[in-house]
This record gives C-alpha cells, structure tokens and sequence, in this order.
C-alpha cells in the first residue's frame, strides 16, 4: 500500500505516494525534481552562493597537491629556500581558508534547507487543516505527527547533505 493512500492524502500531498522501499518511474522522477526545484528557486541568489563557494572550496583543497608538485618539481632541484617556504607556506594556509568556504558554504545551504523545509510545513499544515473531520477521527495523531516530521527531516536531509555532496564530488 502506498504511503499517501494509507494516510489518506492522496496524490497532492508532498508527493507521497510511495513506500520507502520503491522509487518513482523516471517520468515521475522529473516532476518531483522540477518540484523540489521549484521550491528552490525562491532561494536561487544563495544557492547560486553555495555553488560558488563550493566551487572554490573544491579549488582550494587542490591547491596543496599543486603546490607539492612545485617543492619538488621547482624549489627542490633549484635549491630555492624562499621559493620552497612560500609554497610550504601556501600548503598551510590553504586549508584552514578551505575550511572557512566550506563553513560559509554550509552555513548558506543549512540556510536555504530551513527555510525550504519552513515553507514545505507550513503547506504541510494547511492542507492538514483543509482535511475532514473524519479524516482526523481514522487516524492516530502520532502518525500524522511522525509523518509530518519524519518525512520532512528526509526532505532536509536530501537538501542539505546529499545535493551538497553530489555537487562537491562532481566539482573534484
């Protein structure tokens, strides 16, 4: 049985209509990806800043391996101290400023993740609260409490850790 028709909220609601276990066909796939873009958009400046700044956080944690290369390749056959403490230098400061795009970058995405998952409880809400009387009588609260949370929690997982890692593994 699928989720949303053994909750009752049938095809509108969140998109629900599967068991954890099964995946929607490719056709549906695209809706709920033009879905979950469509409450991105709203939030697109800062998620065009968190594309940035992982892109040049993905940037700057090549630095070292480079700069590596140049100790070996230049500094050490050439016997150049400055040069070889510039780089050293270089592979040193590279990933604490690394570190502080990606606490910016996490810090925007765990931004637009909350107010994506603020909006989606608040429709959440008001379709709860367009539901019957008798919709509320066949049900335990409990479920419709997990429901709302858990699968939302989901949602914020999805935005946050998994398109941001996708994202970052493409970009290495």
């Amino acid at each position: 049985m699928a989720i949303a028709a053994h909750f009752g909220f049938g095809r509108g609601f969140a998109g629900l209509r599967y068991r954890e276990e099964e995946l929607p066909p490719p056709s549906e796939r695209r809706v709920l990806l033009l879905r979950m873009l469509r409450h991105l958009m709203p939030h697109g400046g800062v998620a065009v800043a968190v594309v940035l700044l992982m892109m040049a956080a993905t940037a700057v944690s090549l630095v070292p391996p480079l700069m590596a290369r140049r100790i070996i390749d230049t500094a050490i056959p050439r016997r150049d101290i400055h040069l070889a403490w510039v780089l050293a230098g270089g592979m040193a400061f590279s990933p604490i400023f690394g570190g502080l795009l990606s606490v910016a970058q996490n810090y925007l995405s765990a931004l637009v993740a909350q107010r994506i998952m603020h909006r989606l409880r608040v429709e959440m809400y008001a379709r709860l609260q367009a539901q019957s009387l008798a919709f509320f009588l066949s049900r335990r609260a409990g479920e419709l409490t997990s429901r709302l949370e858990n699968d939302v929690g989901a949602i914020q997982n999805v935005v946050v850790n998994t398109w941001v890692s996708l994202a970052t593994n493409i970009l290495t």
